[in-house]
């Protein structure tokens, strides 16, 4: 009975967070921009903040990009994929060319 007993115990805690949680979840990402997080690493005054929410439900990405302090233009930000210490490919767009760019990021 105590060996029953257990493995109920042992299933609703395993089961329960299943039928609890959303069907569809929002995943919240941060990164602080430097640029010695660069590769290769690089001395720079300019830095920066990502944040953007990522909705399995509508399959959309809400993002925020600030940055400040730069020695040069803005002129592309987008997000790659690798290991730590390592240049990944390209992923994901956010701005680039200039007549695509949002008021904000074009050269006065």
């Amino acid at each position: 009975m105590r060996h029953l007993t257990i493995c109920a115990l042992l299933a609703t805690v395993v089961l329960l967070p299943m039928f609890t949680t959303p069907a569809f979840a929002v995943e919240t990402i941060h990164a602080k921009l430097q640029g010695f997080n660069e590769v290769p690493a690089i001395s720079s005054t300019g830095s920066g903040e990502f944040r953007a929410k990522i909705q399995d439900k509508t399959l959309t990405i809400d993002f925020e990009l600030s940055y400040e302090n730069l020695e040069g233009l803005a002129a592309a930000a987008h997000i790659h994929l690798g290991q730590e210490d390592v240049n990944g490919g390209v992923i994901a767009f956010l701005c680039g060319a200039e007549e695509n760019l949002p008021v904000q990021f074009r050269e006065p």
